[in-house]
């Protein structure tokens, strides 16, 4: 199995909406945890749509 490169300090990871909704919580709570961990988030423009 090929895996991908390791995320490194500054990529971005990209949230991406779900089959249902979700709450902004949630995405909220990813973006801040992707921050810590040295990435930048980037939350899709549909992410949180309805």
């Amino acid at each position: 199995m090929k895996r991908p490169p390791a995320l490194k300090e500054h990529d971005s990871a990209v949230i991406l909406s779900p089959a249902g909704r979700i709450d902004v919580r949630y995405v909220e709570g990813a973006a801040g945890l992707l921050k810590r961990w040295g990435l930048q988030p980037i939350i899709a423009p549909h992410a949180l749509g309805k």
